[in-house]
């Protein structure tokens, strides 16, 4: 939740497309019992400080979970300089194109450092 709350402070950007909240969305509703109502809520709140990206290629990189390429086709689109997850077959690759793939907490350690 505080990566949103600085991403709605507009200290860092986020960058979601509808595959991205879609995945959020059974995330939330499969692990935390989250309702539909609620979920649609979250992420309409998301989208009125994201940045929504449209992925400009396919890529074929995560053989374990083929699911998250489609993440990495956002990270690339968007030119991201991190995609923060908890995603274990993401945070393996370490770093995609430009864009590091770490864990959130590792994230929130950087803006400690400056």
């Amino acid at each position: 939740m505080r990566l949103l709350q600085m991403a709605q402070d507009g200290l860092i950007r986020l960058d979601v497309s509808d595959t991205i909240l879609n995945e959020l969305g059974r995330v939330l509703n499969d692990n935390f019992e989250w309702s539909a109502e609620d979920v649609k809520v979250v992420q309409a709140k998301i989208l009125c400080f994201a940045n929504h990206v449209t992925p400009v290629e396919a890529v074929h990189v995560v053989q374990a979970d083929a699911d998250d390429d489609a993440i990495l086709e956002r990270a690339a689109a968007a030119r991201s300089d991190f995609l923060v997850t908890g995603d274990k077959d993401l945070l393996k690759l370490g770093l995609f194109r430009g864009t590091r793939i770490i864990k959130p907490a590792a994230f929130l350690a950087l803006g400690r450092e400056r």
